[in-house]
């Protein structure tokens, strides 16, 4: 069981998918924006303007903060995955791309 929940969590197709729906919160935000307080975010630190503005108008940025901190996560162990040739021989990466 837990081999099927970090295969998952570790895959590909989770940072995909994850990086499409930052894609379109992020887009969705450029549409959006934030309303009449939207202005000073060029001016402000992100947090800071985050911890100002209501979640009801920043609701797409906290989404794509989370969904980011989502794919750092998937990040490490997806790489680890990936890290020997299609046949997953580990260390036969290192072995074809000598530094």
């Amino acid at each position: 069981m837990l081999k099927t929940i970090y295969d998952r969590a570790a895959s590909l197709n989770l940072g995909l998918w994850l990086t499409g729906g930052i894609m379109v919160l992020l887009g969705i935000g450029s549409v959006a924006g934030g309303g009449e307080g939207a202005g000073n975010i060029n001016s402000m630190a992100l947090f800071a303007w985050l911890a100002e503005t209501p979640v009801a108008r920043s609701w797409w940025l906290w989404a794509t903060v989370a969904l980011l901190a989502l794919l750092a996560l998937n990040t490490v162990p997806a790489a680890s995955n990936r890290s020997g040739t299609s046949t997953g021989a580990p260390g036969s990466w290192y072995l074809q791309h000598p530094r």
